[in-house]
């Protein structure tokens, strides 16, 4: 099948209870599997596939049940059951998501770093500024209130501000 043709650089996800999400780009889409183990014998079997998700090289995000990712450059947010899409907007090209609590830190491709609230029913962007120049395919990492992220050009150290009480 397609998936095992074309290439795959978005890790693969685990969803709980066995689940793995496999999303690849190039049209190919997203997948779920479920494995179960019966004493020695494994078995792997394919919950549901779809054209949503087509991470091409970013990696989802899980949280409640619902998967966020980046299919084709614009954010998408997909029913980990049924695979089904319940949006997809804001365009960021083939940058990085990862999960802050209730909230989706974008790194986009040209190096805006956005919050957009991790909700299913709806795509609310809450701020968006530029940080670096070049082109950012490298994820982000958090430690604390520290984000760092890099492009072909440039990285940089951000403070975020504190939580409100």
């Amino acid at each position: 099948g397609a998936l095992e043709q074309e290439p795959s650089v978005s890790q693969p996800v685990d969803v709980g209870d066995a689940r793995i999400l496999v999303g690849q780009g190039d049209g190919v889409g997203s997948a779920l599997w479920q494995s179960a183990r019966d004493g020695d014998d494994w078995s792997v079997e394919q919950i549901w596939r779809g054209n949503n998700m087509r991470t091409k090289f970013t990696t989802a995000v899980v949280r409640d049940g619902y998967a966020y990712g980046l299919n084709d450059g614009i954010l998408e947010c997909i029913d980990l059951a049924s695979g089904k899409r319940t949006w997809k907007r804001g365009r960021y090209g083939h940058g990085q998501v990862l999960l802050v609590d209730d909230l989706l830190l974008v790194q986009s491709e040209r190096g805006d770093v956005a919050l957009v609230e991790a909700r299913p029913d709806s795509f609310k962007e809450l701020t968006r500024y530029a940080m670096i120049s070049g082109i950012a395919w490298n994820p982000p990492a958090l430690a604390g209130r520290k984000l760092l992220i890099r492009s072909n050009e440039e990285a940089a150290c951000y403070e975020l501000p504190a939580a409100s009480p």
